[in-house]
């Protein structure tokens, strides 16, 4: 299993108040409409169904990550249930070094070998990076 993990994020929310709202598939939709144009564009389509969240990936299509298990407070679980390799998601979240803060990181977690691994490193960091920059972007208000 490889591991991709994005530099840490400071969002400005309290721990409790992130994990909230991103423990909820339906807020992922809502918070896209207060986002900037270049993040809309690089998200694409977010669809919420339930617990399943489809993203328009826009080179690969359709994918679909279903919100699993995780750690109130800690930890947020995506899997992925339609993609063309599996792979999951972990947001992780810490206390900040500020009151209201917390420090987020994303972590992409899939089996490549080695040939692959190799062409999808690059892109993959990428993503969990892109990924992080959303988290941090998304609204926390209630």
């Amino acid at each position: 299993m490889t591991t991709f993990k994005s530099t840490e994020r400071i969002v400005r929310a309290a721990r409790s108040k992130v994990y909230r709202r991103l423990s909820d598939p339906a807020n992922f939709q809502k918070a896209t409409y207060g986002l900037p144009e270049e993040l809309k564009h690089q998200a694409g389509d977010i669809r919420v169904d339930g617990d399943t969240i489809t993203l328009n990936a826009k080179s690969v299509g359709d994918i679909s990550f279903r919100m699993e298990r995780g750690v109130e407070n800690e930890r947020v679980h995506l899997a992925s249930i339609s993609s063309p390799l599996p792979f999951g998601i972990d947001i992780l979240l810490a206390d900040g070094s500020e009151p209201e803060t917390t420090n987020a990181h994303v972590e992409i977690s899939i089996d490549l070998n080695p040939i692959i691994k190799s062409m999808l490193a690059k892109p993959m960091q990428m993503v969990a990076e892109k990924f992080a920059d959303l988290i941090a972007t998304l609204p926390y208000e209630e």
